[in-house]
């Protein structure tokens, strides 16, 4: 009686170890970043569900930051916190409204090659839309690299993955302004479209528009679905820094759109 008393506890004790394994095993792949990210990103973070929108409406939130609070936009210097800044709302200049987010680049707070500042906002639950625009502002542009340059980028998180891509998600950017030729071109998980000036436009708001979805169709033979999240970034960022050179800029982005029209301002 005793020997069955003793061979049952071992058991359990057999039991418990391997069923607390697993779970760990589970937990440490649930927390392992992406291998194939570039310079300046951070692990996924569970994507919020976005509320449902009727057709043409927008699907950002606080797209003009006119909230008291930032939600649910944030930035990832939590997360990353060696070569991301915090994102500040602003209340000096608006496209329209009273406020905006402002981003403020500089070299002389950090000694990493890349440095990126940016708003960020995830959505899950709903398919990607056609276009992705809005507008921002630029001051103060002082160059700490050849790479140094405004972006837009969007990475597709879940759902089916791309043929033959072995990364956990999927991703297209645009410049705005700042570099003529890709900034990353050893990123296996990004498509890049380069466009704007080689310098960007100082002193007045500049609108911006991007086809999304029929980026990721050329790109990447297909267009995420509400299977998935996408993590949309606004952003101002150098890559492999001149040390001898000091970098700033302070960038503004404001009434920012993703849905299927086109919100292109009335030239008149």
């Amino acid at each position: 009686m005793a020997r069955g008393l003793v061979d049952w506890a071992v058991m359990r004790s057999v039991v418990i170890i391997l069923v607390s394994a697993a779970l760990f095993a589970g937990f440490l792949a649930a927390c392992r970043p992406d291998r194939q990210e570039e310079p300046g990103q951070a692990p996924e973070k569970p994507a919020q569900e976005s509320t449902p929108t009727r057709p043409g409406d927008n699907l950002l939130l606080n797209p003009s930051f006119e909230n008291d609070s930032p939600d649910p936009w944030f930035d990832m210097s939590q997360m990353n916190p060696r070569q991301w800044g915090v994102f500040a709302i602003s209340a000096e200049r608006a496209h329209s409204g009273e406020r905006s987010a402002l981003l403020e680049l500089d070299s002389g707070v950090s000694a990493e090659s890349t440095r990126v500042l940016g708003a960020v906002q995830e959505l899950g639950g709903v398919a990607c839309p056609e276009r992705l625009s809005g507008w921002y502002f630029v001051e103060g542009w002082e160059r700490a690299a050849e790479k140094q340059y405004l972006q837009v980028a969007v990475i597709a998180h879940g759902g089916p993955m791309p043929s033959g891509l072995t990364a956990t998600s999927y991703q297209v950017a645009q410049t705005l302004a700042g570099v003529t030729e890709n900034p990353l071109p050893a990123l296996r998980n990004r498509r890049f479209v380069v466009s704007g000036p080689p310098e960007p436009v100082e002193g007045e708001w500049v609108w911006f528009e991007i086809e999304l979805a029929q980026l990721f169709e050329e790109h990447w033979g297909r267009v995420p679905g509400a299977d998935g999240s996408l993590r949309v970034f606004f952003e101002v960022r150098y890559d492999d820094r001149d040390r001898e050179r000091a970098g700033r800029a302070r960038v503004w982005f404001d009434d920012l759109y993703l849905g299927p029209d086109s919100r292109a301002p009335d030239p008149g």
